[in-house]
């Protein structure tokens, strides 16, 4: 399985309001589709240097345009190690642009918590 692939804590979780009448649907393709932005920022984490044999979770909320545009990020859960969130906030950086989201989302944009483990 690939990194943030996988359900629950693993998947991106949105904080965005699903609308009336959209359902389970569109809620599952937001799910899908923080998946994948997971996926990409995972892809570009990097553990910081001198802090072997030490461990952390930072929680971090990303906002991205429908067109995948990163129009925010931010710690919203510190790791207790500025180095690791810091490095978190890198890979969003690293990342560049997000996949779009599907069609049938309709929001301008979406925010996502995305936990990041460093170990």
């Amino acid at each position: 399985r690939a990194a943030g692939s996988g359900g629950s804590e693993q998947a991106g979780n949105s904080s965005g309001r699903v609308k009336a009448g959209s359902g389970k649907h569109a809620a599952r393709l937001e799910a899908v589709w923080g998946s994948q932005i997971r996926t990409r920022i995972e892809r570009k984490k990097q553990f910081p240097g001198g802090l072997r044999g030490q461990q952390g979770r930072v929680v971090v909320r990303i906002t991205v345009a429908r067109d995948g545009t990163v129009l925010g990020a931010s710690v919203v859960r510190s790791s207790g190690v500025a180095a690791f969130d810091q490095a978190a906030l890198n890979a969003i950086s690293r990342s560049g642009r997000m996949p779009s989201a599907p069609r049938e989302l309709s929001d301008p944009r979406y925010a996502f918590n995305l936990p990041m483990d460093f170990s």
